[in-house]
Parts: structure tokens; sequence; C-alpha cells
């Protein structure tokens, strides 16, 4: 936990797990079947102990006790909630594997002779709302429930007399004798050898994508080392720090929720080009613009003339505004135009 509250605001879905499993071993231990009550109570315990031990490392933090009020003050921030794409959501109208894994886990859990004790139950249904309710949430459903509905799709497969299940069984049995014989080893042996397989064959590399992020207008903003305040496309501003800081320094990247309902406001107020666009502008004294080829304010930066583009390719445009400082530049690419994005050639 002290690592986790530390690198990753997630850290409280340990809580979340932990208290379940506490409240499902209590419920046991006083209203259970008899011979389970006692090692449902020593878990219940043991729970307890880890839950009072997590509190006291996740306020070893730079925040303090802020950071435990963080994960709620996000999600009860609607702006946020509505305007990051992470948070919105499932959209079921596009091919969706989770839809098939709801479906799948309904299916079974209707067909299977196995009730779901307290602490399943929790979990599926907390789990299932979280990613009911936002995108971000669905690995995290996947993760807790594959367990669940794969021991009841077990019971279902023994309990069947099919004959196709029944040679799948047989061979679930060999594989398993298999892999005993090898004491455990054998599946690990041959993830490492695929990987290494793998990575001498030029299958895995470590690059980032060109077509997506602006790796070539950030080889340029190096080489021309361009001074003055950034305005940059939120999703370019990981690349960008990643591959200029701190040479450049972003205004938003996508760690949105970081950033508070206020800098999210402006910037999308600068994307949209809403009201209040020149406000922003002159509140942080933007002088230069990296943004996206294919947008909305790509294609009316274009037609301001205070405005000058010095860099385009099918991934970023790159603006300066027509000032005394950036005149080298200006003279410099005075010949760029701007690409056209072919988005059919493009997908």
């Amino acid at each position: 936990m002290l690592l986790w509250v530390n690198l990753h605001g997630g850290y409280v879905i340990g809580f979340v797990m932990t208290g379940i499993y506490f409240v499902g071993n209590l419920t046991n231990a006083l209203w259970g079947q008899s011979d389970e009550k006692q090692q449902s109570l020593a878990n219940a315990k043991k729970l307890a102990i880890s839950i009072a031990l997590c509190l006291i490392a996740s306020l070893i933090n730079p925040f303090g006790v802020h950071i435990l009020l963080f994960p709620f003050n996000l999600v009860s921030n609607k702006y946020i909630m509505d305007h990051v794409m992470e948070f919105l959501s499932p959209n079921f109208h596009d091919l969706s594997i989770f839809k098939y894994l709801l479906l799948a886990m309904i299916a079974v859990f209707a067909v299977s002779r196995e009730k779901l004790n307290l602490t399943q139950l929790l979990l599926v249904l907390l789990f299932t709302n979280m990613a009911l309710y936002s995108v971000r949430y669905i690995p995290l459903f996947a993760i807790i429930t594959a367990p669940i509905l794969l021991r009841r799709v077990d019971q279902i497969m023994t309990d069947s007399d099919n004959g196709l299940l029944a040679i799948l069984r047989e061979r679930s049995t060999n594989i398993a004798k298999l892999d005993a014989s090898n004491r455990g080893f054998l599946w690990p042996a041959l993830a490492m050898m695929l990987v290494i397989f793998l990575a001498a064959s030029g299958k895995i590399e470590f690059r980032f994508d060109e077509k997506k992020k602006p790796v070539a207008a950030v080889e340029f903003l190096k080489k021309e080392k361009i001074a003055g305040n950034m305005l940059n496309n939120d999703e370019f501003g990981d690349y960008i720090i990643y591959a200029a800081w701190p040479q450049y320094k972003v205004f938003f990247d996508g760690r949105s929720d970081m950033y508070g309902t206020e800098r999210m406001k402006e910037y999308n107020t600068v994307v949209g080009f809403d009201t209040g666009w020149d406000d922003v502008v002159s509140k942080y004294r933007f002088t230069w613009v990296i943004f996206d080829t294919d947008s909305i304010l790509s294609r009316i930066l274009l037609q301001k003339k205070d405005w000058k583009l010095i860099y385009s390719d099918k991934v970023a445009n790159i603006f300066v505004r027509d000032l005394p400082q950036y005149q080298y530049l200006i003279e410099k690419y005075k010949n760029v135009k701007p690409v056209v994005v072919n988005r059919k050639e493009d997908t």
C-alpha cells in the first residue's frame, strides 16, 4: 500500500477489496454455518488488521490525509466525470468485449447450481456497477469477476454429460498432469521462450506510433528550441513530457483530473474555440501552439492572420504568434503548407 498510494490513485481499490472480504467473513462468522464460523472470524480479524496497517501506510505520502479524500473528490466532480472519455459510461453501440462478458456472466450465473456467497455477490455487484458507470473500470471488472465466473463454468462442465465437454475435461486433466509433472515450470518456461523469440525476431519493440504521437513534430521542436508559453493538445502533452521535458513544459496533458476543474474548463474553451478563448490565451500568454492537424483549433488558426504555421504533418501542426521574437522562424518556414488529413487513408 505504501508504494501503491504514492504511485497511482487507484490505491482505493485495495481498501475496497479488503473491506468486502472483511464484511463477507464477518457476516459468515456471525450467521454462517457453525463449522465455518471459527475460520471466518479468524479471517475477519486478519483483514481488520490489514485494513488498519494499510490505512497507516497510505498516510505516508506528500499530501498526508488529503490523499484519502482524492478518489471521492474525483468521482463527485460532475464536470470531470462528464468530460473525460475514460470516465464516461461504455458505448454499447460499438463492438465491446465487455458487453459479451457481461452477458456470459449472466448466463453462467443463471445455469450454475452453485450460489454466490456474500463476498462474491458484493464483488460482482460493485465492480459491475463501476464498469457500467465508467469504461475506466472495465479491466477491474474483468479481473475481479473472471475467477468467480470460471469457477462456475468449471462446475457446469464437470456436471455435464455433453460429449464435447467430456473431451475438454479430458484434455484439461491431461494438461494438469503434464503441468504437475513439471512442477509448474512448463508454462512459465514456454512463456519466456515465446517472449525471447518475439523480441529476437523484432516483433516486440519499444517505440511510439508516429501516426498517433507527434514524434516528428517534437524532433522539430528540439531542433528549433522555440521559446515562450506552449498551448498543446492534451494527448500530445503526455508524449511531450516524455520526450522533451524539461526543455518544454506543457499546459495540459492526459492526467486531466490532476489539473482540476478550472484548468480543464479553460482547456476545453480553447479547444472548442468558445467564447473567452482570447481571455485564456491572454491569461497564460500563449505564444505558440502544437495541436493535432485535423482539429477545429488548427483549422481556425490557419485563418488567423496573427498566427503563422511553421510546421505541419499528418499528426501535428505548430503555430507561432506573429511576434518579433518569432520572425526568424516565420521567414525560415514561410513555405510550409498545411497537410490535409485523409481520414479514410489513415484508418
